[in-house]
């Protein structure tokens, strides 16, 4: 559909659609590629097949264990270093799986 659109766009040089094309082919191999990552994950071994919520699930519990001890009087801290190595830990893996998640459920529907 997008291909379309920019072959009828005539604001765009020949350069710049044919840079456009080379993206949209990069981004859909990419997806191709997670697809397929999810398909032989759900048809592997158990492990394999439920390591990525595992890892998601350990994140949000490690996390409510911080939570609690935080609220306690406890002379118990934790270098900023490890919060931005969890942030970000824990940023990319709930996002992108919940994210991933929802692209392979839209593309399974019929």
């Amino acid at each position: 559909m997008l291909k379309r659109i920019l072959d009828k766009d005539d604001q765009l040089s020949p350069e710049d659609k044919e840079h456009l094309l080379a993206m949209m082919d990069q981004r859909k191999e990419l997806e191709q590629e997670i697809t397929a990552r999810w398909q032989a994950d759900s048809q592997g071994t158990w492990l394999a097949s439920n390591v990525r919520p595992l890892i998601v699930l350990m994140l949000v519990i490690t996390l409510m264990i911080f939570i609690i001890l935080d609220s306690m009087d406890l002379a118990f801290t934790i270098r900023e270093a490890w919060i931005s190595l969890y942030e970000v830990l824990t940023l990319t893996a709930v996002g992108g799986y919940f994210t991933l998640r929802s692209v392979v459920d839209k593309r399974l529907k019929p």
